[in-house]
């Protein structure tokens, strides 16, 4: 009866043991509870994200996706972004090596020499000593620590890639919001110099209506500075569309002095709004959705490794040395071990139980942090459809404006030229039409600024969109 005993002591311990590795897997615990902590913030299926082309494509532009594919490739942040994401693969390596057996080998030589006296004289003794050794060690992952750690660390490592996409994304929008900036500007320098030269001409006119007295001398003061208005206006433009130039080679990864040649003076036209898709789709292309759900995933691992530490650890060693003072002899003269050990905490000064405490408050913050970027996220599409919407409202609003304005200055022509208005009154209708149509041209470009923010915030497949890019920048290398 008591060996039966025994027997089933042993066995339970056996099934605990064997059992041990899943004891605090997170997808072990009550899976109820943790989805009802998450609330309406399901996380993530990382096997469903979709598929989401270059968005930049959609404007139809050829330098603006060669720009792209260089800045993609050549920015700085970028790249530093790259080897960030290698580092933290290569410690995810070095981590999952602790669950691998390790083994050293060791080689020594040396030669001692001792001094004895003896009754014919001292003598001098030498030796000779050639050592050759072997050690292999491993741990038995009874708790899942090992497994938990390793768990983590590839997590993080995918959290550091979702950094990488969050660069990406940014690089892809001020590289276009930079472009269409250069483009406006330009159009806008157009706009000026067209409305400048238009008040010169009405500036000649006016001095041959002075010469023929058709007109006073204020009407030539007030025309000629209204010209001078114009004329302000260029130097401030020409100096902003060479800075963003400059800015554009930075992202490029260029140095300030090769700066970049930039073609075309006019904003393309807005290509048809996207589809936003299911909250469920935004969860899976937004790389900081993707961060943050990774982030509370690793965390929730290092809690599983934090609670097995506070249980004991076998650690299995084997090792043969060989020594001789003959190297023809060596491999005679050999000694062998082999030892297992049992480790466990008994007084830490409550060391463990506080790193589990603190690693559940860290995944209270992170679970948090999740929730929060979610919102976030939904807010920032929702915030600039609405935005993109009133820009295209304001659009037609400005466009009817202008229709009106441009209706105003003739009939305010009409009516000086007949004697019944003074020509402040031509001015000031001219004046007004004359920004309206710059007004025109920022409202655009506001509103394919808006475009571009909005594709930035619905995310993408930027695992496959950086392929794509790095293998195209390879092949015009090549070519």
């Amino acid at each position: 009866m008591k060996m039966n005993i025994i027997r089933i002591s042993w066995a339970s311990l056996l099934a605990l043991l064997l059992g041990g590795c899943a004891v605090f897997q997170p997808s072990a615990r009550n899976e109820k509870a943790y989805a009802d902590s998450l609330g309406e913030f399901r996380l993530y299926d990382e096997a469903q994200v979709p598929h989401i082309t270059a968005w930049w494509l959609s404007f139809n532009d050829p330098q603006l996706n060669d720009l792209m594919t260089e800045a993609l490739a050549q920015n700085l942040s970028l790249q530093q972004a790259r080897a960030r994401l290698r580092q933290a693969w290569l410690v995810a390596e070095k981590q999952a090596s602790a669950r691998r057996i390790s083994a050293e080998a060791s080689a020594g030589a040396g030669v001692s020499e001792e001094r004895r006296e003896t009754e014919e004289g001292s003598t001098n003794i030498s030796a000779e000593n050639y050592s050759l050794g072997l050690a292999a060690a491993y741990e038995l992952d009874l708790w899942g620590r090992l497994a938990s750690l390793d768990k983590a660390a590839e997590l993080d490592a995918k959290a550091s890639e979702a950094d990488r996409n969050i660069m990406a994304g940014t690089v892809a929008s001020e590289v276009a919001l930079t472009y269409f900036n250069i483009l406006w500007q330009r159009e806008t320098l157009d706009i000026i110099n067209d409305q400048l030269e238009t008040a010169r001409k009405n500036l000649e006119l006016m001095e041959l209506r002075f010469r023929n007295s058709q007109a006073t001398a204020l009407d030539v003061l007030q025309r000629r500075e209204s010209v001078a208005q114009i004329e302000a206006m260029i130097p401030p433009a020409r100096a902003n569309e060479e800075s963003l130039i400059l800015q554009l080679s930075i992202l490029l990864g260029k140095t300030p002095t090769d700066s970049v040649k930039v073609k075309g003076r006019r904003l393309p036209p807005l290509p048809p709004q996207p589809d936003a898709g299911l909250p469920a789709d935004l969860l899976a292309r937004r790389p900081d959705v993707l961060r943050a759900g990774l982030r509370l995933r690793s965390a929730d691992w290092t809690l599983s490794a934090a609670r097995a530490d506070r249980l004991p650890s076998i650690r299995l060693s084997a090792s043969a040395k060989y020594a001789s003072s003959d190297t023809s002899a060596l491999f005679d003269n050999w000694i062998a071990s082999l030892a297992a050990s049992l480790t466990g905490p008994i007084l830490d000064g409550g060391r463990r139980r506080a790193e589990v405490q603190r690693v559940r408050e860290v995944v209270a913050e992170r679970l948090a942090a999740y929730r929060e970027t979610v919102i976030s996220a939904v807010g920032e599409i929702q915030e600039v459809m609405i935005r993109e919407s009133g820009q295209t409202e304001y659009l037609k609003a400005l466009e009817r404006q202008l229709a009106a304005s441009l209706a105003t200055r003739e009939e305010a022509l009409e009516r000086y030229k007949k004697g019944q208005e003074n020509y402040l009154t031509v001015l000031s209708a001219e004046n007004g039409a004359q920004q309206v149509q710059r007004q025109i041209s920022l409202a655009a470009h506001d509103r394919l600024a808006h475009r571009v923010k909005l594709y930035r915030a619905l995310g993408g497949d930027w695992n496959a969109i950086l392929d794509e890019t790095s293998s195209t920048n390879e092949r015009k290398n090549h070519e």
